[in-house]
């Protein structure tokens, strides 16, 4: 276990002013950067406040001034997350922390300079303009800002609830008001209204189970049917994470998944008659397009581990199951220009941890 005199949690203003000072009393400081290095400010344009820039700066020009300064004085950078501190409550003592959830450090001293994360609203366009019209600090920013149309938000509550999972039928919620902003009710609420296809406007989001094609041959939606189908939202909206990730996940399953489930399970424990059942209930209820009949596919009859692997591929064909399914059914990348025939590596790219906590004899490729 790696033993050092001063840890820094934080690459922020802070940070990099304690390491400064650090360095200079020969504490030989280590700083810890986070997953933002330089902290928000590297998403700052124009940086004004800041004492020793009489004309300005950018956010990042200034934090690589900060960051230069504190190397001069000999201290050491690392880019990692500290994911756990356990301080000590004796006098002197010595307290532990841990990186990445892996890598394991003591410190005589622990200087915590995390700064703060800003919280959005989490609407697609904020990412973009962030610097540009979008700021998460009024005292920072205010200035910039006079004399201009503001919008100040709160994300203390949630501002819309979205629902999510599957979504049947006419759907509502806020609409923009063309300049930037919800449109409002007379009281100064945001205002509900029934919402329409983004592609087409004046095709309602009502969305419907039935897929009917105006031509089965092509099978193909006109603008005006883009609202056929049941919509899946998978992810929870939430305002700390953007529109594309959320802390709240929606889970769904697939019947055909469990079926695949079931029968590689059967297959292991040596019941192939009843792991072919569960093959061939899949293949006989799917069917093909109008243009072929609606014909139903044809049953197997017999089910080896190759063919189990295949069927299940045809059915879960997403590269996050089949990766798990490789690793199960001992199929790795085959030998080609980035893997020679004499490489000692089973290579797949790269291996869930879910697979690595359940099977000992695992380990994460290297470079993952």
């Amino acid at each position: 276990m790696n033993k050092v005199k001063c840890l820094i949690i934080g690459s922020g203003p802070a940070g990099y002013t304690a390491a400064i000072y650090a360095a200079r009393a020969d504490l030989k400081p280590v700083m810890y950067t986070g997953l933002q290095m330089g902290g928000q400010l590297t998403t700052t344009t124009e940086v004004d406040n800041f004492p020793g820039y009489p004309n300005g700066t950018g956010g990042t020009a200034m934090m690589s001034d900060l960051q230069n300064q504190a190397e001069r004085f000999g201290t050491k950078i690392n880019f990692g997350m500290v994911t756990k501190v356990q301080l000590s409550d004796k006098f002197g003592g010595t307290h532990k922390i841990v990186i990445d959830e892996s890598k394991e450090i003591e410190a005589e001293t622990v200087i915590i300079s995390t700064g703060a994360t800003a919280k959005y609203l989490g609407l697609g366009s904020e990412q973009r303009l962030i610097g540009g019209g979008v700021s998460a600090c009024a005292t920072c920013d205010g200035f910039f800002y006079k004399g201009q149309n503001v919008i100040v938000t709160d994300t203390g509550k949630l501002l819309v609830h979205f629902n999510r999972g599957l979504q049947v039928g006419q759907q509502y919620g806020p609409t923009l008001d063309g300049e930037g902003g919800f449109n409002m009710t007379n009281d100064g609420r945001i205002a509900i209204s029934k919402l329409f296809m983004e592609k087409n406007v004046t095709t309602p989001m009502d969305y419907t189970p039935d897929l009917d094609f105006n031509n089965p041959v092509e099978a193909v939606f006109s603008q005006d049917q883009i609202n056929c189908g049941v919509l899946n939202f998978k992810w929870e909206f939430d305002p700390n994470y953007g529109n594309g990730n959320s802390a709240v996940d929606v889970p769904l399953y697939r019947l055909g998944g469990m079926y695949c489930m079931r029968a590689e399970a059967y297959f292991r424990k040596g019941d192939v008659a009843l792991a072919l059942a569960d093959i061939n209930k899949l293949r006989t209820n799917r069917t093909r397009e109008a243009l072929f009949g609606n014909a139903p596919g044809k049953p197997i009859l017999t089910l080896d581990e190759t063919t189990l692997y295949n069927e299940i591929g045809f059915e879960m064909y997403w590269e996050m199951y089949r990766r798990k399914q490789m690793i199960r059914f001992g199929t790795y990348d085959k030998a080609y220009t980035a893997k020679s025939e004499t490489s000692s590596y089973l290579r797949v790219y790269a291996i869930p941890q879910a697979t690595i906590d359940v099977t000992a004899q695992i380990t994460q490729n290297i470079g993952y």
